[in-house]
């Protein structure tokens, strides 16, 4: 049969970034102020995309939204979150793993103690230049059960929670972990996996197989290697 007719594919992408810092993740369990603050930024930018898709050219009904590392987590997260659902009929996923995109917890802690006057902390916090926090060396970028934009404490597939029923394709970046991997500082695989957060697993790492010291003339870098693929 030949084909006398040409038809052309064409695809509208619209690419929000928000950079994942305390700014955007940091919340207390003070009954205020409780918001995930960068989550809701990117709700917003994907009613803006269902507002405006079609004057690009767009198909309202055809939204496909997509998340690398932590960008990843977001996307995820989104598929049981009642602010986003029926916004977008499709998700692309491409991390390192899967299992901790699901998990909301209350970041707040991980910054200020667990106990004590919430008000109190919340002034300290408020009293600090933004740029410093910003900047802080440990960062904040979990999400929250806020009630509103996450009303779970996981993402949930048991049908005990809404979830948007959208294709969902994941992949893994097998140097996804990079970034997060200390670089060795000595000659010893078990002794930079240990320092790199591994203490309870390096001995299984190593036996297991799975994670072959390269060959390269760089024996500081096959080290970095193996640990950022453990990680």
């Amino acid at each position: 049969m030949r084909l006398t007719r040409c038809h052309r594919l064409a695809s509208t992408s619209v690419k929000t970034q928000w950079i994942g810092t305390n700014l955007g993740s940091l919340a207390l369990d003070d009954g205020t102020t409780s918001r995930n603050w960068g989550f809701s930024d990117q709700a917003a930018a994907l009613d803006w995309v269902r507002a405006n898709i079609q004057d690009f050219g767009g198909d309202l009904d055809r939204i496909t939204i997509t998340g690398q590392s932590f960008g990843a987590i977001y996307v995820t997260s989104m598929l049981g979150s009642p602010k986003a659902a029926g916004k977008f009929s499709g998700l692309l996923h491409r991390a390192i793993r899967l299992v901790r995109f699901s998990v909301f917890r209350m970041p707040g802690a991980m910054i200020f103690q667990l106990n004590g006057d919430k008000k109190a902390q919340l002034e300290c916090l408020r009293a600090l230049p933004v740029k410093e926090l910003a900047n802080l060396a440990a960062q904040v970028n979990v999400l929250t059960k806020d009630g509103t934009y996450l009303t779970t404490d996981r993402l949930t597939l048991d049908g005990s929670a809404p979830i948007a029923k959208v294709p969902v394709l994941m992949g893994m970046l097998r140097d996804d972990g990079a970034p997060f991997t200390p670089y060795p500082i000595s000659g010893d695989l078990r002794t930079n996996l240990i320092n790199g957060g591994f203490a309870a697993q390096a001995d299984a790492i190593i036996s297991s197989g799975k994670f072959p010291l390269p060959s390269g003339p760089d024996t500081f870098l096959n080290i970095f290697n193996v640990a950022s693929r453990a990680y």
